[in-house]
């Protein structure tokens, strides 16, 4: 489901830092771009909205602060002591959903007051969502969470920020007892209430333009409608929840929480083939809905009978082709349109290529380093699709390596029997301001950078094939 108590709905990636060789890799969230020349940082498109408490007092939705420095929200009127703020920093990082709920307490006993009551009421409610079965217990902890951001917001966040922010934190509470099925009437009204309160956010923030604004805030919106259509449903007011449902699968098209919600409805409503269509979406997203699966398998068990398991396997494979024609289009349409830096780089046999000398070809430059293990990992797949382009003379792969041991390269290259062309990346990993690894950069035919991709991705086969097809036919 979307809100856990542990990872953010975002898709996570592995990285290394390239200025701390040897350190282990790091697990993020949502990453952001390597600031190249003209090129204004930006936050990842893979960033779900979702809200997200930082451990600094302060409360912010990551989705929404596009370009935004944290300093705007950090304002004076609520200063943080650093005790509370070291301690409640050690209290996060407590595993047990026991112990961590008690030492909360302790903490709220000590510091009654605290300006850190948003964070604090959050984890709670996080820890005991996982560790309680008290839904008493649990929504008074929720409705003590909306209150204390509600104050924050009044406080601490910037105008146009105010409502999404609140909006987010109705929604999250609103959303656990809609999975629940208790406190219904209660989570109702929470989330019509975050209904209006996006509904009326019609400023657009500093540094983060219309289009940008309009897009985060009609996804906030489909995960409201998906809590209320959900809500609704568990209600039993099913024609309600279909119509909810409905536009928040407009909205969230690639969701398959909402798609299956939506399916769920759909069949309550004896509407077979529209469940269908909505669960075998579910089921084949980036992100799947496990339950999706068994669903369709009864459906289509219920309709077709002896030849269900022919019947769903054609159409799961129709599905997924759909699916990833959707991914594909979304993928290759987001561009960075930004000229690429120069650069000289000098193969391991010796020979110097230079970025003017590459005009005319679509180039893939992958800088890594021999000690980075998302690196390793992702070297099969760079190697595959390497081979798939090898005789095609637009296309010009580059390994840069930023080892500064450069007599390591060859021999781990050579023990892996990799074949695609290496190089030492030299000046280059500065030119283009490479902070983390792996991180690839794909170039057009006119020496303009369209795509990055910081960090491991398990698909990145499919991804940069994408990318060059559609830069190769240009």
């Amino acid at each position: 489901m979307r809100y856990s108590g542990t990872l953010p709905d975002i898709q996570t990636t592995e990285w290394c830092s390239h200025r701390n060789p040897g350190s282990p890799p790091s697990i993020s969230g949502p990453g952001i771009i390597p600031t190249l020349p003209g090129l204004k940082r930006q936050r990842s498109p893979i960033m779900r909205p979702r809200i997200r408490i930082f451990i600094t007092g302060f409360l912010i939705t990551g989705c929404i602060a596009v370009g935004t420095p944290p300093a705007v929200f950090a304002q004076d009127t609520l200063p943080i002591p650093k005790e509370q703020l070291q301690e409640l920093q050690a209290i996060a990082k407590i595993q047990h959903a026991g112990e961590q709920i008690n030492a909360l307490d302790r903490f709220l006993g000590i510091y009654p007051e605290t300006p850190l009551k948003a964070d604090v009421y959050r984890l709670q409610f996080l820890s005991r969502k996982t560790f309680t079965g008290n839904d008493d217990e649990l929504w008074d902890v929720g409705r003590r969470f909306v209150e204390a951001v509600t104050l924050l917001v009044d406080t601490r966040v910037p105008p146009p920020m105010r409502n999404p922010v609140l909006a987010q934190a109705y929604n999250e509470v609103a959303y656990e007892f809609s999975r629940r099925g208790t406190h219904l009437d209660e989570a109702l009204g929470y989330s019509q209430q975050a209904l209006a309160l996006i509904k009326s956010s019609l400023d657009t923030p500093p540094n983060v333009t219309e289009d940008q604004w309009g897009a985060q805030l009609s996804n906030i919106r489909g995960q409201i409608l998906d809590t209320l259509g959900w809500i609704q449903f568990k209600s039993q007011a099913r024609q309600d929840a279909e119509r909810a449902l409905t536009n928040a699968a407009d909205l969230l098209p690639d969701n398959g929480t909402v798609l299956y919600h939506l399916g769920m409805v759909h069949i309550a409503l004896d509407h077979t083939d529209q469940a269908i269509d909505a669960l075998l979406m579910a089921a084949t997203v980036e992100k799947p809905e496990e339950e999706a699966l068994n669903e369709l398998d009864r459906v289509f068990k219920d309709k077709y009978g002896v030849s269900a398991g022919l019947q769903m396997k054609t159409q799961l494979q129709a599905a997924q082709t759909r699916a990833d024609a959707r991914k594909m289009r979304k993928i290759v349409s987001n561009r960075l349109n930004t000229e690429a830096p120069y650069f000289s780089m000098t193969s391991l046999g010796g020979e110097a290529v230079d970025l003017t000398g590459l005009k005319g070809k679509v180039v893939i430059i992958n800088f890594w380093a021999t000690w980075c293990p998302p690196c390793r990992k992702e070297m099969p797949d760079l190697q595959s699709l390497w081979g798939s382009y090898q005789d095609q003379e637009d296309v010009v792969f580059m390994i840069a390596s930023v080892d500064q041991e450069q007599g390591k390269v060859q021999p781990y290259i050579d023990a892996n029997n990799y074949s695609f062309p290496v190089f030492y990346a030299g000046a280059a990993g500065q030119a283009y301001q490479v902070t983390s690894i792996p991180s690839t950069y794909v170039i057009d035919k006119t020496g303009s950078i369209q795509y990055v991709h910081v960090g491991y991705r398990p698909d990145i086969k499919d991804v940069l094939t994408w990318e060059i097809n559609a830069l190769r036919k240009e």
